[in-house]
């Protein structure tokens, strides 16, 4: 599972509510896309949570 959202609470959030679910395993936690990418190059990830709001500077 990865996360993508540029806004740091919203990351930890979701890596806290990935925690109380035993058989989720969080593969990274991204901050832009082109981080994201980057870790979707090296392996495959699935599921993806994803900001669908965020800005052109984190894209």
């Amino acid at each position: 599972m990865i996360i993508v959202d540029y806004e740091p609470l919203a990351r930890e959030g979701m890596e806290l509510l990935i925690e109380d679910v035993g058989f989720l395993e969080l593969a990274a936690c991204c901050s832009s896309a082109m981080e994201a990418n980057e870790v979707l190059a090296a392996r495959q990830v699935h599921p993806m949570f994803l900001d669908i709001q965020m800005p052109a500077s984190a894209v």
